[in-house]
Order: structure tokens, then sequence, then C-alpha cells
């Protein structure tokens, strides 16, 4: 039987301060603000919504339709009149030098980006679909819990529970591997948070170990050069037959060029850095999909009160692995050639897919439907 979760401790989290807020403090000294101080105070859209606001004009008498004390009522941090005039200054101005320049970094970044996905689609051209992969980690807390929650307006602070403050103060890390058939490729690497840095041989020997999962360890969670090393000696080594076309991000930990040509046939292209978001299958649409697996699994866990540690070692492995069994299904198959797609690796849409919200229910999808469930794969593991 399992043994029932520790005491319940109690979290306190800030409250996002809201409209109600009424600034205080001397209205000259906030009148000398300067520019980035004034956006600090109030974002560019906040200042234009006023503005708008303010100059909204009645249709039907042509005058303006909103009086000051309106503007008080509906904005109720801008706490004089002379707000006004530098909103629309500011708002004339089209916000700071710096706003200006961020964004023209943005259109650097998107010609880069662009640049770079055409560059891949002309090398992409010499290897077969399932000889392209995109390799990425991704952090997770030990325990996922949600920053939101209902609360009173005005309220300074909200208080709720979680099972363990350490749980959600501490990581693991994952690495997947994808293919550009649309397919998981190989068994997902798993960085685990043990405070030592390694795993004794008494807990070994007690651990629970899936196929499908390659467990390291390190004293922060995230993966360092050396253990980029063992993934690559015990994942990518594994997976790569003749030849493979492997896209992966621009993290110095993996940079090394040394570690690629240990791997016969492997050929690395580096993502440039801040552009994940737009041309990185993995973050594009995958990663999420897979967060989504686990997060329900928690979400189980927490509304009906089941007495299991999701923070526990052998849960996280356990979890993982199921999670990485469902991501390989055939059924998900489309929702990869997908984030190829949508990262613009590909010209052709691969046609209706089902994300995994949609597939929950399906013959070949262990959603956690009900709690049974979650005590099974808790028990027994996948």
């Amino acid at each position: 039987m399992i043994n029932a979760v520790s005491v319940t401790t109690m979290l306190a989290n800030h409250v996002a301060k809201k409209d109600s807020y009424r600034p205080s403090g001397n209205l000259q000294d906030e009148d000398e603000l300067g520019d980035d101080a004034l956006l600090q105070k109030f974002s560019l859209e906040y200042m234009t919504n006023v503005i708008d606001f303010y100059d909204e004009i009645d249709t039907t008498t042509g005058k303006r339709k909103h009086t000051w004390k309106s503007v008080q009522h509906r904005f109720r941090r801008v706490s004089h009149r002379r707000y006004l005039t530098r909103f629309r200054n500011y708002v004339e101005r089209r916000g700071t030098k710096k706003q200006k320049h961020a964004l023209d970094n943005t259109d650097e970044l998107e010609q880069l980006a662009n640049r770079f996905v055409e560059e891949a689609k002309v090398e992409m051209q010499h290897y077969s679909p399932n000889e392209i992969m995109n390799t990425d980690q991704v952090g997770l807390e030990k325990e996922l819990h949600s920053s939101r929650t209902l609360s009173y307006q005005g309220e300074k602070s909200t208080v709720s529970a979680v099972k363990s403050q350490n749980a959600i103060s501490h990581s693991y890390t994952l690495q997947s591997t994808i293919n550009l058939a649309g397919e998981v490729v190989g068994p997902i690497y798993l960085c685990l948070n043990e405070p030592t840095g390694r795993i004794s041989e008494n807990v070994q020997a007690k651990m629970f170990q899936p196929s499908n999962v390659v467990i390291t360890c390190s004293k922060s969670g995230k993966l360092t050069k050396s253990l980029v090393h063992y993934w690559r000696d015990k994942v990518l080594a594994a997976i790569v037959h003749k030849k493979c076309l492997l896209l992966s991000d621009a993290w110095l930990g993996q940079g090394d060029e040394e570690i690629y040509k240990r791997v016969p046939g492997c050929k690395r292209l580096v993502i440039p850095k801040k552009t994940t978001d737009k041309i990185q299958p993995l973050d594009v649409f995958h990663n999420r999909q897979m967060k989504s697996i686990i997060r329900h699994a928690y979400d189980r866990v927490m509304l009906d009160q089941l007495p299991i540690s999701m923070s526990t070692r052998n849960n996280i492995i356990r979890l993982v692995s199921l999670t990485h069994s469902q991501m390989s299904s055939k059924i998900f198959h489309g929702l990869i050639r997908y984030a190829w797609f949508a990262s613009g690796y590909t010209d052709k849409h691969p046609g209706d897919f089902k994300t995994v919200d949609q597939n929950r229910g399906h013959e070949s999808f262990w959603g956690f439907a009900s709690p049974n469930e979650v005590y099974l794969w808790a028990k027994y593991g996948p």
C-alpha cells in the first residue's frame, strides 16, 4: 500500500496588484519621472488604453464620450490629469529609444531565423525524414503547481498549499529527440536532482529502471557538459545508424563540436540564440504537449487527494517513462510533423491531427481518466 504524503506545508504567494491600487507619493516627484521610470510604472499598452479611452468621441454629440472623472474611475492608477499629457507625448513618440531598438532587434532575429531555416532546408535535401532530428532540454519542477487562484480584489497576499515546499523549488531535466518523419526517437534522457550529485548503489538497486528512460543526475537537476557526453554515448549514438542531421540550440554546454565527432555520420546545425521559440520544433509545439500529460497526472493526484507523493524518485521516473511512451504513440505522429511545419522546415501541412487533450479517451492513449489509473502506474509503473 502506498504511504500517505507528508504534512501539507503552506506557501504564501503574492498576488499581482490590480487597477484598484492608487499610487501614493508626491505628485511633483512623479511628474519628474524620466521615460524609463514612467515605463516601469505604466506600460506602453496601458498608456495607450488610457489615451484612447479619454479621446473616444460620442458619435451622436460629437463631444468626448468620457469625462476626466470617468478616466479616474476606469484607470485608478492615473491619479492626476497631468498624466494624460505625459502619456500622450510618450505614445506619440512611440515609446523610448530602447523600445525602438528592441523592435529593430526583433526584425533582425526574424531575419536570422528565416535565413537559418532556408539554409537548413538546403542541407536537409541530403537526408531522409527519419535522419533529420531535433533535440532539446526542458526543466520541470518536482511538484507542478498553479501560480493562479481565485482571490479577493485588493488582497495583498493569498495563501495556498503544496505537498512539499522543497519539491516546488527543485527541478529535474528531460531531453527528448524527434525526427522529421513525426516520430519520437530513442529513449528520453532524464537528469534527476540529487543532493550529492550521484546515485548510490543501494538506491540504484531499488530504483525503477524502465527501458525507455536513460537516467543520470546532478546536484542541480540540470545538465552539465559531462552529462551531455553521457547523453551522446547512451542516447545519440544508439539512434544514429548511418548518418543524421541534428538540430539543437546554442546552449554552451552542448556547443563543443568534438562531442558530435564521436558519433559517425552525425552533422549538427546550431539554431541561433533567441530564435528557438520560432524555429525549434520541440519548443514550437511538442514540449508543451508533453508537459500536458505530466501536468494532468499531477492534477489528478491533487484534485482527488490521492495518497501519492509525486516528487519521489521512482514516481518521477515512472511518470517520465509513461509520458515518453504516450508521446511515442502513432496517434501523435501528425502532431510532431506539424511542429516541423510550424517551424518552417516543411512546406506541406501534415493534415488533420489531434493534440494531447483531444486524444484523451483514445484506446491507445492512457490519459489518467480516473484515480485508479494513477494508482496503477504509481504502484506498478507503465
